[in-house]
């Protein structure tokens, strides 16, 4: 069980990491005025769930 928590922990540190370039990237995009353009289909909004129905007992 210890390996499949530090393999866990260490692609959850790897994937922090490739948002935190990310943002360094697009900043630095930004700061140069080069504009990112994003197909409306490949948006996703960011928080909002589907809520799941809840069944209820009888």
């Amino acid at each position: 069980k210890a390996n499949v928590v530090a393999d866990a922990l260490s692609r959850k540190s790897g994937m922090v990491a490739g948002i935190k370039v990310e943002e360094e990237i697009i900043g630095d995009l930004e700061r140069l005025g080069i504009e990112l353009l994003v197909k409306i289909e490949h948006q996703r909004a960011s928080g909002l769930l589907q809520q799941l129905d809840i069944p209820v007992w009888k």
